[in-house]
């Protein structure tokens, strides 16, 4: 059974940070990340070595204070409670086995929580309560999931960007398949509401994932 890894590493935090700065989510507000927006300014552009040390300084204050390495211990005491429950249904929803073994879960002090394919990781913000954080960790898999078995084929025919459009869109089965692990919502972003509707009304209709993905490039072609 894969297992996640949930460690703090202020390189990872930092780098966190800058990319922030300078990669935008189109469907999420920096304000709602909690972004100052002189610090974008001060950041966007600059390449990660000449920005690292201001982002340090930055965030040495919260960095040092001990929480990050707390919430750490929280989280993974309250993912391995659902680890074996989790992936055992994320194998039956995508028909496809994990695409890992070994997963990295990064806390981050900052707003933002993201995923990495190349290198098997994902970060979650230590901001969330702790049922929201295990929400955002099954939302990064699910994403690191779709994006190892389907993200090629769907970028090849439609464009990267609306692969990001279908990845994003089908958290919305977090909804209907694992809300029991930590009874949260996952609303999704307000541009894909019509796209999660249909997930779910398809989804509901016939629980076949290859299907699925093909019947939501039909749509968006």
């Amino acid at each position: 059974m894969p297992q996640v890894r949930f460690q703090f590493d202020k390189e990872k935090d930092n780098q966190n940070l800058w990319e922030l700065c300078n990669f935008s989510n189109p469907w999420e507000s920096k304000d709602k990340l909690s972004l100052d927006l002189s610090l974008e300014k001060k950041w966007k552009g600059k390449n990660f070595k000449d920005s690292s040390n201001d982002i340090e300084d930055y965030l040495r204050v919260i960095q040092n204070s001990g929480y990050p390495e707390i919430f750490c211990e929280c989280l993974n005491k309250s993912w391995e409670k659902i680890n074996k429950d989790y992936f055992s249904r994320l194998e039956r929803l995508t028909n496809k086995s994990i695409f890992a073994e070994s997963i990295n879960g990064y806390i981050t002090t900052v707003g933002r929580s993201t995923n990495h394919l190349y290198n098997k990781s994902f970060t979650v913000s230590m901001h969330r309560q702790i049922l929201q954080a295990l929400r955002t960790c099954g939302h990064e898999l699910l994403h690191l999931q779709v994006e190892n078995y389907f993200g090629k084929n769907i970028s090849n025919i439609l464009g990267e960007k609306k692969f990001e459009i279908i990845n994003e869109s089908l958290t919305v089965l977090l909804n209907l398949e694992f809300k029991d692990l930590w009874f949260m919502e996952d609303s999704g972003y307000e541009p894909h509401k019509e796209l999660r509707t249909f997930i779910s009304e398809e989804w509901k209709k016939e629980k076949d994932f290859d299907k699925l993905i093909d019947r939501c490039i039909t749509r968006l072609k």
